[in-house]
């Protein structure tokens, strides 16, 4: 029984490598030219997306520029500026009112 198994084995080994090298002949021998064509365009592919992500990419840049706050001094409202801009006294006042004022657009006075 082994012998029959190692003949068979024998025998199925040789018909396999000789169609793998059937098979290695039709397709790298017989159409290499497509196969060196296909490389050469795989190749030029991969280099063109490579080099298009690189150009394309834009590249953010964060600047850190510190302003100096004069101190010492409270803040003093420009009335020039304001009547220029036309900011009214009463919304002059509305813009200076409290934060629950800005929020609701109501003062607190007048809550329902």
């Amino acid at each position: 029984m082994k012998r029959h198994v190692l003949l068979y084995g024998l025998i199925a080994g040789i018909l396999i490598a000789a169609l793998k090298w059937m098979e290695y002949r039709f397709l790298v021998i017989e159409h290499s030219i497509e196969i060196y064509g296909g490389l050469v365009a795989a190749t030029f592919a991969a280099l063109g997306i490579w080099l298009g992500l690189k150009l394309a990419s834009k590249q953010e840049r964060v600047v850190t520029k510190e302003v100096p706050v004069p101190t010492g001094e409270p803040f003093r409202p420009d009335k020039r500026k304001r009547e220029a801009l036309g900011i009214t006294p009463v919304n002059w006042k509305y813009c200076n009112s409290s934060p629950k004022v800005l929020a609701t657009g109501r003062s607190p006075k007048s809550s329902s």
